[in-house]
């Protein structure tokens, strides 16, 4: 007990500081945005890849602003699983995302290498995303119809990304740069009267951190905090407390200061899948125009190694 002690305070002392440094921020994003994050988290640091040490998978659908036309939804595929006799992971995977007129499609690859340090493992990510964007400027109200360029705009570009991560059986911590190279959807649509528009990836930055507190032999406490900020946005935090019940069953919420509440459900059905469901209630003036947002998961877990044990797993 005596060597946990200075862990604990350490781990504690980094929630209370990233909580202060999150309390203080807005919110914004040009990436997806997810409210189950704790779930999916090789979608947001590629430095995950690997880190379940078995065959994992999540799909998961989001729809936000549920009745809003024009409102984001958001479909994403993740698979990874590390190498073996290696401390290579390596992972794949899939986003749609649609919001109004704009459509995108990003199939990328993940790879993370990871080595032991003290009780945990620390990781390090890389990511090469091909991303496709479409813009249907036939959705678009203009003054003049005459200013109205042709049909759809479509693009395919490539995004780099980057990503640490340190977790042991009970904590995590991370974070994420990606975009590096700023790859734009379009540049010049000289055929039109939209000359020397210009659209791009902006490079965006994630900081990730969870702790898991073993109150007693069927109950934990789960606090958690995902930090974003990116090029002409203000940031964005999520403050997540849930509690996991017997290591089956998960239920909690998160506070998105400026936005509003989450709350949100996990259960492991098996030792092997789970599935998990959250919903956005927004406490801004634009919540009276819609139902909500909604999101949804469903995961797999198969162990590659008869020696090592996924549950309970509680990232």
């Amino acid at each position: 007990m005596k060597n946990s002690r200075p862990y604990f305070r350490l781990s504690t002392f980094c929630f209370l500081l990233a909580f202060a440094l999150a309390s203080a921020t807005g919110f914004g994003q040009q990436d997806p945005q997810y409210s189950q994050y704790m779930f999916n988290p090789l979608i947001i640091n590629p430095a995950y890849a690997g880190s379940r040490e078995g065959v994992s998978a999540v799909l998961l659908h989001r729809s936000q602003w549920l009745g809003f036309d024009g409102a984001p939804t958001t479909q994403s595929f993740s698979i990874h699983a590390p190498v073996t006799k290696k401390n290579i992971g390596l992972g794949l995977s899939v986003i749609h995302d649609k919001l109004g007129p704009t459509n995108s499609f990003q199939i990328a690859g993940n790879y993370a290498y990871r080595f032991r340090l003290g009780k945990g493992k620390l990781a390090f990510g890389l990511r090469t995303a091909l991303f496709n964007y479409v813009f249907d400027w036939n959705m678009i109200d203009y003054k003049d119809p005459g200013e109205m360029p042709k049909d759809k705009s479509s693009n395919w570009i490539a995004s780099v990304d980057f990503g640490m991560r340190f977790n042991t059986r009970t904590f995590y911590g991370g974070f994420a740069f990606s975009h590096h190279n700023q790859p734009s959807f379009f540049q010049n649509i000289t055929d039109t009267a939209v000359v020397g528009y210009n659209s791009y990836l902006a490079p965006h930055f994630v900081f990730t951190m969870g702790k898991a507190f073993e109150i007693t032999d069927v109950f934990v406490l789960k606090p958690s905090i995902l930090f974003k900020a990116s090029e002409g946005n203000e940031a964005m935090a999520d403050l997540n407390l849930s509690f996991v019940y017997d290591k089956t069953l998960a239920a909690g919420f998160s506070i998105r200061p400026s936005y509003g509440i989450i709350f949100m459900i996990e259960y492991n059905i098996t030792d092997k899948l789970r599935a998990g469901y959250s919903f956005d209630l927004g406490l801004t003036k634009l919540t009276t125009h819609h139902a909500g947002s909604h999101e949804i998961f469903i995961g797999f877990d198969i162990s590659r190694f008869k020696n090592k044990v996924l549950s309970p797993r509680y990232f």
